[in-house]
């Protein structure tokens, strides 16, 4: 996802998605020729225009993707202005975390991760929910 800085006028918002796309590959070819890659010709497929002004970008490959992530700070640059690349991210509820667990500890998120056969790497942060338990019927 590029996200454009709030105090920067929206520079994305007025191109098209075909506009987006083209954009999105000059950067992306930027970008090769400045790194050393080995990655076959990475692409952006689809670009998606969010209400707040950023763009998610659907590239044709895993590996370009993650290529992207790794090198933020070049396709910012092909971007120019005050674009911002994000991770996607995803909220989700994890059952049976221990009580004892502690947000703030990253090494805990790793066997949070293990216990409940998530990706290693796949929480950016965990916090912890009010559950409210709404069924009144006692067990017997």
């Amino acid at each position: 996802m590029i996200d454009r800085d709030p105090t920067d006028i929206s520079h994305l918002q007025d191109l098209t998605k075909h506009e987006l796309v083209a954009k999105a590959n000059k950067a992306l070819a930027r970008m090769v020729s400045q790194l050393a890659l080995s990655l076959n010709d990475p692409k952006a497929v689809e670009a998606k225009k969010l209400c707040n002004g950023g763009v998610v970008y659907e590239l044709n490959s895993t590996e370009a993707a993650h290529w992207v992530r790794l090198e933020k700070t070049a396709i910012t640059d092909g971007f120019g202005g005050m674009s911002v690349v994000r991770e996607h991210v995803i909220s989700m509820i994890v059952e049976y975390v221990p009580v004892s667990h502690s947000p703030d500890v990253v090494a805990e998120n790793r066997c949070i991760e293990q216990d409940s056969r998530l990706k290693e790497g796949s929480l950016l942060a965990t916090r912890w929910i009010k559950w409210e338990l709404r069924d009144n019927r006692q067990l017997t």
